[in-house]
């Protein structure tokens, strides 16, 4: 079995799965970066700035309902290798557990992200 991808109840790869987040993180990095990005190919070398990087994994995040590092990017740096390891279901499950200190210096940093954005945004330094 390749890594991030879990087998089901049968033993079969849930390449239904796969192909599902496949096409949800695919949409979203179109939306982002203004075109899409092959599965095996390199964020950086596809052009993706860390900015839209941060953009791209908040918006994951929001959309599978995860909390993860950011680090992981660099971890998976493919749309493959990513969406892989968020179809593999441990990993969502240990991903997503997180002690309550955690989470609030997560919730601190997320929302001082959103309003560097809203300010950003708002100056029109970008869009």
């Amino acid at each position: 079995m390749r890594r991030g991808r879990r087998r089901n109840a049968g033993g079969h790869m849930d390449e239904a799965r796969l192909a599902d987040v496949l096409r949800t993180v695919g949409a979203i990095i179109e939306q982002v970066h203004g075109h899409p990005v092959g599965p095996a190919v390199n964020f950086f070398e596809a052009g993706l700035t860390s900015l839209k990087l941060v953009q791209i994994f908040d918006l994951v995040c929001d959309e599978l309902g995860v909390v993860l590092e950011p680090s992981i990017l660099f971890t998976y740096p493919t749309l493959g290798s990513f969406a892989a390891y968020l179809s593999d279901a441990r990993s969502l499950s240990i991903a997503s557990v997180t002690s309550p200190r955690a989470e609030q210096r997560r919730g601190r940093s997320a929302g001082a992200r959103r309003e560097f954005r809203r300010g950003v945004r708002r100056d029109g330094l970008t869009r």
